[in-house]
């Protein structure tokens, strides 16, 4: 739904073209007859949460920040999840914070919506969409009157669901009109990392590390670059290649997961590019979680990735007090990095394009005042001020 190659428009229509499919194999079966709990006179509200990942994953870790921040007597939390127990600390913290949670991995589809229907929901939060471990059907078997895509998928279901939780820079007004689904609108961002209390406390604490501690060369510029492989296309690479052609600049790319092998990839690829500086690429093993921010800020500035922006990556560097160079594309997938840098020093850091990109890389090495070096003096000060205010309001 991502890739490059797909207009904004197009994503849709494959989407509309998926959702139909579930549409489709939820109305072979036998009909069901559901009843639903209404809005009206109930003092607490039951919201049923689907997802395959509540544990060490980033949509579990994000999820469980919420619950944890949101707690109220005018709602109930019920995990329905849909893939089994991972054994993580966070696994367990959600069976601890949440009303309920039920462990339905072994289930079918239409098992898990009369669950949710039973348990007298007034909304169903699908928090997979379309990704690893999702059971679309659930929803197109309409358990709820309402349900929602939300934080695991950044796209729309295609009208799959009813609602879409969005914010108006990752889905603007003429983006909008191709939604299916009635859309609400997040003031600030539809997707946020909602750890900030543990995240504000360990920035205001810890001491950034050096870049020999971390084990990279210790001086020439730096270039950050944490996404995952498959939103490295060669476009991008292009772009990087005429960036750092003739400087001693660095990127620094860690190795993990499906990325173990990217670091070698870029070296070849810049190699054949004409660029044979040795320390072209440096890598790293992925740095470890209780010190991982700390670590970032040894780098000058983050590259975000135009095809697919990240959005855990991009929050936790400026939460690191790290400037993020993005692009605002046309799709939710990667206009994402540009909400996330709107509301901090980074604002000045969105490209139009991934030309006017390269040059702000470009102007790094030629200018004592150029935007990079500007954001990365200031971003330290502000992300301390800004932590210390959610602190407070935590």
């Amino acid at each position: 739904i991502s890739l490059p190659s797909l207009s904004w428009h197009q994503s849709i229509c494959l989407l509309k073209a998926v959702a139909r499919r579930y549409h489709s194999s939820a109305q072979t079966r036998a009909p069901i007859s559901w009843t639903y709990s209404s809005l009206l006179h109930q003092k607490v509200f039951n919201i049923a949460y689907l997802s395959s990942d509540f544990g060490a994953h980033t949509t579990g870790v994000n999820i469980l920040g919420l619950f944890k921040n949101t707690a109220s007597n005018m709602h109930r939390t019920m995990c329905i999840s849909l893939a089994p127990d991972d054994g993580s600390p966070t696994a367990q913290a959600f069976r601890e914070v949440c009303h309920e949670f039920h462990d339905v991995a072994s289930r079918s589809p239409i098992h898990v919506a009369k669950l949710v229907n039973s348990l007298g929901a007034v909304a169903t939060i699908d928090l997979n969409g379309y990704t690893h471990g999702a059971q679309s059907e659930i929803l197109a078997l309409k358990p709820t009157k309402v349900t929602f895509f939300d934080q695991g998928f950044a796209a729309p279901s295609g009208g799959l669901a009813s609602h879409f939780n969005s914010d108006r820079v990752s889905l603007s007004v003429e983006m909008s009109r191709d939604i299916s689904e009635k859309i609400t609108y997040m003031p600030f961002f539809a997707n946020p990392l909602n750890d900030y209390r543990n995240l504000a406390s360990y920035v205001l604490k810890g001491k950034p590390k050096s870049r020999g501690e971390i084990g990279l060369q210790s001086t020439g510029a730096l270039f950050a670059m944490f996404s995952n492989a498959y939103k490295v296309t060669s476009d991008t690479i292009d772009a990087w290649a005429r960036a750092l052609k003739g400087t001693e600049g660095s990127l620094w790319v860690p190795e993990w997961g499906g990325s173990a092998e990217l670091p070698d990839r870029l070296r070849k690829a810049f190699s054949a590019r004409g660029i044979a500086h040795p320390q072209i690429v440096q890598s790293t093993k992925l740095l470890p979680r209780e010190w991982h921010l700390l670590g970032r800020a040894a780098a000058d500035v983050l590259l975000d990735t135009p095809a697919v922006n990240g959005h855990g990556t991009v929050s936790e560097s400026l939460w690191a007090g790290l400037p993020v160079l993005t692009v605002a594309g046309d799709k939710i997938s990667n206009r994402i990095g540009s909400n996330l840098c709107l509301h901090s020093p980074s604002r000045v850091l969105i490209a139009r394009n991934i030309e006017v990109r390269a040059g702000l890389i470009a102007s790094h090495f030629r200018s004592k005042s150029c935007p990079i070096k500007n954001v990365r003096a200031r971003a330290r000060t502000h992300t301390h001020t800004h932590v210390r205010t959610c602190i407070g309001k935590l």
